[in-house]
């Protein structure tokens, strides 16, 4: 569970406003035989610029059924573990170790090297770990898609018959796309779940419908809104609108996701081998 609040000014009203949702929060599941777990439950703080937190006294700290609640840089939630800065890099840092760490232990501990082999392997295996939950922590920074890429990069290194062959005529031959292309396809296949009524997600939660009809464009044409910070412009709400505005009508509209992923490819062609060097 999470709660969270937009503290304004007078910071002090606004950090006791919390700790009233928390104390509500903790009085309704008790209600139900419930309990939190204070050492489960952080607090993260997420600001642009530095506050001094001194200033606001007590208030500084929330508690939880009169345990003080930690204050924590990141926290793993649904599996992703989510900073204090929204930058991701831990998290991303995180996966790569752990989907690196299994391709080193399967590769020493097969022989087998042929293309049909390592490809169902890196599959089912290793890719799984490396895009889980894209959609939230893919904010674009060239240093975390190289890390991202070390990982496919090296695995396919090892597939028979392709030592002479470039990352990118790899990737062609064996019928793969980069894995930076594959997270921009994700991106692209979670716009179409939610205007399409397959996610809980509603357009209006995330996205305006572009007003403009009389330039070219489909049908969900989106507006790009006015960015002030750096961290909001790499959120996937906005990373995702032009590469969605320019899919044409027939892909967007498409009835399955099965002929959306078709158009895709067709649609993006390049851009879903492309990778950072």
């Amino acid at each position: 569970m999470k709660i969270h609040h937009n503290a304004t000014h007078p910071m002090a009203v606004d950090l006791s406003s919390l700790q009233k949702d928390i104390d509500n929060i903790s009085r309704v599941a008790a209600s139900w035989g419930l309990n939190f777990n204070p050492n489960k439950c952080v607090v993260i703080r997420c600001q642009r610029g530095s506050v001094d937190w001194t200033a606001v006294g007590s208030l500084q700290h929330y508690h939880l059924d009169n345990s003080d609640l930690s204050l924590a840089d990141n926290h793993r939630d649904l599996g992703i573990l989510v900073d204090n800065t929204l930058k991701f890099h831990a998290h991303i840092r995180a996966t790569v170790n752990k989907a690196a760490g299994l391709a080193n232990n399967l590769l020493k501990s097969t022989l087998c090297r042929s293309s049909d082999f390592m490809v169902t392997i890196l599959k089912s295996h290793i890719r799984p770990i490396l895009e889980f939950g894209s959609t939230v922590w893919n904010t674009g920074y060239l240093g975390d898609l190289r890390l991202l890429e070390s990982v496919q990069r090296r695995w396919i290194k090892h597939i028979d018959g392709l030592a002479d062959l470039s990352y990118t005529n790899r990737l062609r031959a064996l019928t793969l796309y980069s894995v930076q292309g594959r997270l921009l396809r994700a991106d692209l296949i979670k716009c179409w779940k939610i205007f399409h009524k397959q996610s809980v997600i509603s357009p209006s939660d995330l996205f305006s419908v572009s007003p403009v009809t009389a330039t070219r464009g489909h049908r969900f044409k989106l507006a790009k809104p006015h960015i002030y910070t750096e961290c909001r412009r790499r959120f996937f709400s906005v990373t995702c609108i032009d590469h969605w505005n320019f899919l044409p009508d027939s892909v967007v509209g498409a009835n399955t996701i099965e002929a959306f992923k078709q158009g895709l490819h067709l649609s993006l062609g390049e851009l879903l081998f492309a990778h950072t060097e």
